[in-house]
Order: C-alpha cells, then structure tokens, then sequence
C-alpha cells in the first residue's frame, strides 16, 4: 500500500514546531522557551537577562520600544533594572534626555555599548557638560555621576577630561560637589545633613550611620516621622531594599512604602522556597519581600500568604515587617515546588476566590504542575470563579504558559506593577496599558520642563 506522505510530512511538521518551544522545568514539569511575546518575554525574565545581557534580544528603535527599555531602567515608575536597562536604551537608540530621565546621569556614558559608538559618546558627554555650564537643574547629579580619577572608572575620567581639553587637577575641581549625603559622610559633616532631603536608597543605606553619628538629631528625625510631622523620600526604594536593610527601623519604613504604593487587590500571593530559590541572588529574599507586601495589601486574605509545598498551608502574619520576615523564613516549606499540591488546595475553597493567584517562584515545577494548573482553571471558569494567574518569575528563562492563555507575566521588585491589572487577563493588553501609562508621565515631565 502507498504511504500517505503528505499526512506524515503535515504531521511530523507540526510536531517539531510544537515541540521547539517545548523545554521542562529542572524537576520535569514542562515549560514554555518563550511566552510568544519577545516584549513579555524581556518584562518576564529582566532577572535572567540581568546576568545575560549578551542574551537581550534587539527590539528595534521604534518610540514603543524606547518607551520599553525606559521602562526597564526607571527606578521610580518601572522595574529600575539598572545594566539591562542600560543595553535596552542603547539598542533602542534613545535620546539623551529619554536615558537622563529614565534612569541616572552615568547611565549616559558607563555601558561599553556607548563607548562602541565614539560619535554618539561624546556627543552625550558634551551634552552633560553644557548643561553643567548653563546650571541645569540637575547640574549636581550629572557632576555626582561623572566618573572619577580615584575610582574603578579611571580610564574613562580620563577620556573625557582628555575630550573637555582638562587635566587630571581641571577635571577633579570642576565635578566637585559640596553637598551630597556621600560627600558630606566623607567629610565627617553629619551635622550638615538634612534627613528629609536624603535620597530612598541612601536613607536606607546610611541609617545606621546616621544613628551612631547623630544619635539625638537621628531619633528625633524619626519620631517626627512616625507622628507624620517629617517626610521620608521613598520613591525608588522597594519592598526588597527594605527587607535586605537590617539596621533600619524596617516596620517604619516599610509603612511609609505602603502609603507611597498606595496598593490595594483581591489577591493572594503564593511564596516559592524551595532550594532552587536559595542562591547568590537571593531570589528567595525577593520572593518573600514581595509576597509580604501583596500580603499586607490585599483585600482577599489580608495579612495571610499560602505557602508552596507539598503540604501547603494558609499563613498568618501580625503585620510587623521584621517579626514578620523572622516568622516566613522559619516556616514549614519543605522546599518542595509541587504547584499540584497547592492548586488542589485551592480547589477546596467553597464560596469566596480571590481575584489573582500571584505566583512567585523561579518556576521550576515538580511534574504535573502545569497540568494540575490548567484544571483549576477549567473548574474556576466552570464555576464562575473570577480567579486569574499572575506568574511572577525570578531567574528562570522558560515560561510556565503562553500568552494566548491569557496570563500576566511579571518580575523585578516592583509590587506597584499590580495597579495595572485592571485591565484584565490579557498579559498583551497589560503591557499596553503599563507603557501608555509610563508614556503620558514622560509626556507630562517634558511639558513641564
């Protein structure tokens, strides 16, 4: 009998495709190579591609696509992924004033990519030097950010003393500045600080600092910002900065995070510790800083988080972020990543389903997980369940879905990225609605400007 060679070759066709995009997870589960979104893909694995950047796919140099990597970079209003962010603006070809905003002003000459294009390099390091000389408003920080002769950045201080007709004395005198909380430390003038006027990052950072060198102005500093007499500049610092800061007041800080983020979600977050978590990049601090936000932040179970093992319980925190953390990290996970285990758990639930499963974990499922997922989901829709999946990934660089299921697809440190889930269950239509949003707050800035 002849073969029907048409079939087999149709056939054997659409299983290579099918399976080129298959791959599994480190305990067997399968996964996905990409989302189907090269966009989505880039927002789901910057913690990936953080340390891969020869991996970072070229997008293009369409305006959608520089308002993507200004995105990635912005500490404030993105995911503030500095080295990734600094390769995605400069494949995109963005301008001068798109990277000052986005990020900082050694954004503007540290990446070797820059340094690849001489012309464009020195067209932008003139560009800060003019707007030095005519007192930019951010003169200071352009003149903090320039490299020094006395750091790792040497050889670049030199090129560009070299290009400004400087010496090494000319050059060093004409970036100095007086008046940064870095300066003023190193010149032993705590007495000059003002605690309001202090950056997130460093308030953070040298607030143990601060209390042993200024104890009295320091306490005093903080008790007016517990009775909202004082101010506390937040804005780039996220819930991880707070937990990895030890020597803080962390429940206070953080409280003044919560009003900053001004978040609220019919949501509960379902925390991955399992060994793969616990590694050099402390995927499992993020993951538990960020589900202890979702956690204080929910409408659905506030104060409460499932955990992710083989026997997954419903946990209750007190509402302290340092008590609170100490409590988390002794918890009965049984490093396990049986996301079965916890779907049929929620499957359990009667009467009240929240509005979003967040799922944070570096997705390496046990077997069976997706396909236990997919079954809660066909029973929620049966139902009439509103419950919808947002994957929050760190580390990995597979997918546990596609984005033609609908689902959100996250990572980074920035909990705020959930006030865009009004859009619904359409990981495409959120991307949209994220960059028109970011899109019309760098519009307003350049109006004002």
């Amino acid at each position: 009998m002849e073969k029907n060679t048409t079939v087999n070759s149709l056939g054997n066709s659409e299983l290579e495709r099918l399976f080129s995009d298959i791959t599994t997870t480190e305990n067997g589960d399968i996964a996905y190579k990409s989302t189907g979104d090269k966009m989505i893909d880039i927002l789901f694995t910057t913690d990936y591609l953080g340390e891969h950047l020869e991996e970072v796919p070229n997008l293009g140099t369409s305006e959608e696509q520089k308002l993507f990597a200004m995105f990635i970079r912005d500490p404030r209003l993105g995911l503030g992924r500095r080295d990734l962010g600094r390769t995605m603006l400069y494949n995109a070809g963005a301008s001068f004033d798109q990277i000052q905003f986005a990020g900082r002003a050694d954004d503007i000459w540290a990446s070797p990519l820059m340094h690849a294009d001489e012309d464009q390099f020195y067209a932008f390091v003139d560009e800060i030097k003019h707007r030095i000389d005519s007192n930019d408003e951010f003169k200071e920080l352009y003149k903090k950010w320039l490299p020094r002769y006395s750091s790792k950045n040497l050889m670049v201080a030199r090129e560009i003393a070299h290009h400004w007709g400087m010496n090494k004395q000319q050059y060093g005198h004409y970036i100095k500045c007086d008046r940064t909380v870095e300066q003023l430390m190193s010149r032993k003038r705590f007495e000059d600080i003002v605690f309001e006027h202090v950056p997130s990052l460093a308030a953070l950072k040298y607030s143990k600092a601060f209390a042993k060198q200024q104890p009295e102005r320091y306490n005093e500093y903080l008790e007016k910002l517990r009775s909202g007499e004082a101010t506390l500049h937040i804005g780039t610092a996220n819930c991880y900065d707070i937990y990895r800061n030890k020597n803080i007041d962390q429940e206070l800080f953080f409280s003044k995070y919560l009003e900053r983020l001004n978040l609220t979600g019919s949501w509960i977050p379902i925390v991955d510790t399992s060994g793969s978590m616990i590694n050099k990049y402390d995927s499992i601090g993020k993951a538990l800083s960020i589900g202890y936000t979702l956690s204080r932040t929910s409408t659905y179970a506030k104060n409460e988080f499932l955990t992710f093992s083989e026997w997954p319980e419903l946990i209750k925190v007190e509402g302290n972020f340092s008590n609170d953390m100490n409590f988390m990290s002794r918890a009965n996970w049984n490093n396990s990543t049986n996301l079965s285990a916890v779907m049929d758990l929620l499957r359990d639930l009667k009467n009240d389903f929240p509005e979003w499963l967040v799922i944070l974990s570096d997705m390496q499922f046990n077997v069976g997980s997706r396909q236990s997922t997919k079954e809660l989901m066909r029973y929620f829709k049966y139902i009439g369940a509103p419950t919808k999946i947002v994957w929050w990934n760190f580390r990995c660089n597979t997918a546990p879905e596609k984005t033609d299921d609908g689902n959100i697809f996250l990572s980074g440190y920035s909990p705020e990225l959930l006030s865009y889930l009004q859009c619904g269950f359409d990981g495409k239509k959120f991307l949209k609605i994220l960059l028109s949003n970011y899109k019309e707050v760098y519009e307003s800035y350049n109006k004002l400007s």
